[in-house]
């Protein structure tokens, strides 16, 4: 335990000092992740970072990235940054949120992504949690597409296990299933699915300890969108390192990447 004052800090917390209330708190876990509130950076200076020689500062926490699916494809999608506000308690409080856009009616496929480097050895926390505020205004494909992949919200991430690195864990999210079009849910292992619904906020927290077996390292994390039209939002998105393991076990030796590999 640490004792800073007459604050104390059992393992796996820790003490943070508040500059603007100019108070100390306890805070449970570790932020593995920067700016996940999107507030770091304007909407230009996210989107600067898809050239080599930006005429404005690029954002060095989100990187904005634009593909797509089929060559000759009429449009690419967009990232912005928009405003989220509600009334609480009487009063209006707002936040900001990333908002993944493709319009135009078009019948190829494109990803709108962000995604952001972590590096993060994970070995001796308890447990690693990913969450986030997703909401899907719109899709123009059934369900997760065709095939299932192409979902208009989408969190990836990149990870090490004792085995491999650059790995893959998927998952997918939909709003709207239209009876006249095919649309599945996809059966790969390592993609899940859920569906959440249209144009609602719904917070999505997901212990990646329990779903990666053997996990080691947190590479990156990549959040798209993808399918022909489709309009979707992210907030407020974290991923925290929570508790410690008294003795973490050594990591096996493991085997230098060989390209991306899907799962375990």
């Amino acid at each position: 335990r640490a004792l800073l004052g007459t604050n104390e800090a059992r393992p796996g917390e820790r003490i943070v000092w508040d500059t603007q209330a100019r108070l100390f708190s306890l805070q449970e876990g570790w932020p593995l992740l920067r700016d996940g509130d999107f507030r770091a950076f304007d909407e230009a200076s996210y989107n600067a970072t898809q050239s080599v020689n930006p005429p404005i500062p690029a954002a060095d926490s989100w990187q904005v990235r634009l593909q797509n699916q089929v060559d000759g494809a009429a449009m690419y999608g967009q990232f912005r940054l928009e405003q989220d506000c509600s009334l609480v308690n009487r009063l209006r409080r707002c936040r900001t949120a990333g908002r993944f856009v493709r319009g135009g009616g078009t019948q190829q496929s494109s990803i709108t992504a962000i995604e952001q480097s972590i590096n993060a050895d994970v070995v001796a926390y308890q447990s690693v949690r990913l969450s986030a505020d997703l909401r899907i205004k719109a899709q123009s494909l059934s369900k997760g597409g065709f095939l299932g992949t192409e979902c208009p919200l989408l969190l990836r991430v990149f990870y090490t296990n004792n085995i491999r690195s650059n790995l893959e864990a998927n998952y997918c999210f939909w709003a709207i299933e239209y009876p006249q079009q095919p649309g599945v849910e996809s059966s790969l292992p390592y993609i899940k699915t859920q569906r959440i619904a249209r144009n609602t906020w719904e917070r999505v927290d997901v212990d990646l300890k329990r779903e990666i077996p053997n996990l080691l390292s947190v590479e990156r994390l990549e959040i798209h969108a993808n399918g022909h039209d489709y309009e979707s939002n992210v907030a407020d998105v974290r991923l925290d390192g929570i508790g410690v393991i008294d003795q973490p076990l050594e990591p096996s030796v493991v085997l230098p990447p060989n390209g991306a590999s899907r799962g375990p």
